[in-house]
């Protein structure tokens, strides 16, 4: 029972199989065989194959590349396309094979299922450019009069504020898509002094930005583009700690969904060894979730991103002053949230006195207006 579950669960992540009900893919699990295959032996790609364990080489459109687990191939064979690809066991693998029959048996079985593959096929296509469409010319001796313009979304319907892009994983190399918004949906209706904005309507683009592997599970930003060899040891001990999430990361999010995918960005960063910077970077944007949500949570997250950017306002290289008068005041404006005035005060003054304040005329002014606050709190407090 337990391995089933494994099974479907894994199954969730395949492309194109993870369009079916979870009932589908139960049933699909009870079917597919796990095979060993020795070193040298081609795989049976004119089936569907997952590789669970070891690495492969996989020839055709165009490319070569070695893959290891979590590679799937011959997915379109189970509709009957013929894909040009050959791939061979570099080492001892273990893969699992879907058949194309038992496939087809669940699609008539199950039509619904059917539709929900036709759907996602036709979205797929689309981003691609790819349209059966075509426009025939009329009768030359036809003559119409002009017609005025029409906006492709005024003739297809309300225009989705959403797209599919893709990703490559810094991990395992996977590329798959993952649900974006598009900007020109978006209005930023006011921001905070950390720069936290707040868009009008219901959505959040930072709902978005944590990008979660379907293969592999590595959850990261598009500031993350690989993981040095040294550190990935401990990335593969992180994602075993992480497990699998019972959440959908690559559709529509709520705040639960994308909170859980920023968190696992903070563990997934952290192992990977990316920049203090950067880590304090996704610290704060996981205080921000935590700031629309109105939980306390936020303070705890702001200390922590505070930690990471003055170790790298002490540490890095941080590439020009534009970048250093940004980090001075948000370290200021870091401390001066969480309490910490003496503190605000000093970094503030690092951004008045700086040799080069004027290289960013509005982080000026900002720090500015923010020093004056913090000298009417504490004259207020003296006079109180």
């Amino acid at each position: 029972m337990k391995q089933n579950e494994q099974l479907t669960s894994f199954l969730k992540r395949v492309p194109l199989l993870n369009v079916l009900s979870n009932a589908s893919l139960s049933t699909l699990t009870r079917q597919v065989k796990v095979v060993a295959v020795k070193k040298g032996e081609n795989l049976p790609v004119e089936e569907g194959i997952v590789v669970l364990q070891g690495r492969v080489m996989v020839t055709g459109r165009g490319k070569t590349g070695v893959g290891g687990p979590g590679t799937t191939l011959g997915v379109l064979s189970l509709l009957g396309v013929e894909e040009n690809v050959t791939a061979r066991a570099l080492e001892e693998a273990i893969v699992l094979i879907i058949g194309k029959d038992n496939f087809r048996a669940l699609l008539l079985s199950r039509p619904e299922e059917g539709v929900s593959l036709a759907c996602h096929l036709a979205g797929e296509l689309q981003r691609q450019g790819v349209s059966f469409d075509r426009i025939v010319p009329p009768p030359v001796e036809e003559k119409e009069e002009a017609s005025p313009e029409v906006s492709p979304e005024a003739t297809s319907g309300k225009e989705e504020p959403f797209y599919h892009k893709n990703f490559t994983c810094p991990f395992c190399r996977s590329t798959f898509t993952s649900v974006v918004l598009k900007s020109r949906f978006l209005r930023v209706e006011r921001m905070d002094t950390d720069f936290c904005p707040h868009y009008a309507g219901e959505l959040n683009p930072l709902f978005y930005e944590a990008v979660v592997c379907p293969y592999c599970g590595f959850a990261f930003t598009e500031e993350v583009v690989e993981v040095p060899a040294r550190f990935r040891p401990q990335v593969e001990n992180c994602l075993k700690g992480l497990g699998d999430e019972e959440k959908d990361f690559w559709r529509r999010r709520d705040w639960d969904t994308a909170l859980a995918a920023f968190l696992r960005v903070a563990s997934c960063a952290a192992a990977a060894g990316v920049r203090k910077s950067l880590l304090g970077k996704i610290y704060l944007k996981i205080a921000w979730l935590y700031r629309l949500a109105d939980r306390k949570e936020e303070k705890e997250y702001l200390e922590k991103a505070r930690n990471y950017l003055k170790a790298a306002f002490e540490e890095e290289r941080l590439g020009g002053p534009e970048a250093e008068l940004n980090l001075l005041y948000l370290l200021g404006e870091l401390s001066f949230r969480l309490g910490d005035r003496a503190e605000a005060a000093r970094w503030w003054s690092l951004v008045l006195h700086h040799p080069q304040k004027e290289a960013q005329p509005r982080i000026l002014q900002r720090t500015r207006e923010r020093w004056y606050e913090l000298r009417r709190e504490g004259e207020r407090e003296i006079g109180g």
